[in-house]
């Protein structure tokens, strides 16, 4: 199975894919990327998606000269490294906010 495919494929993905020890990307995984990707149109363009073997999602955006890399883990915790990602402060609220249980 390729490790860069788009973040939909992600969704297909079953557990032991990676040596029989890779577990499949999460809705929260998914959704949390789905959300930095939509926010910033920009470093978005050309983003590649790789799963990680606990559930998560690696994300690759931004030119290769100043890549960003975004881990997204299985409970949509966010890890970055690269370089600072401007309204990661809104970013982060914005999916603690989607997270919180929906008041009857």
């Amino acid at each position: 199975m390729p490790l860069n495919m788009p973040l939909a494929c992600l969704e297909s993905i079953r557990s032991g894919w990676h040596d029989s020890d890779g577990l499949p990307v999460t809705h929260a995984a998914l959704d949390a990327a789905t959300l930095i990707l939509l926010s910033r149109p920009a470093l978005s363009a050309g983003a590649r998606a790789h799963p990680t073997w606990d559930g998560g999602i690696l994300l690759e955006m931004g030119p290769r000269q100043d890549r960003l890399e975004v881990e997204v883990s299985p409970d949509a915790g966010l890890r970055l490294g690269g370089r600072a990602m401007p309204g990661l402060d809104a970013l982060l609220a914005g999916l603690d906010a989607r997270r919180a249980p929906q008041a009857a």
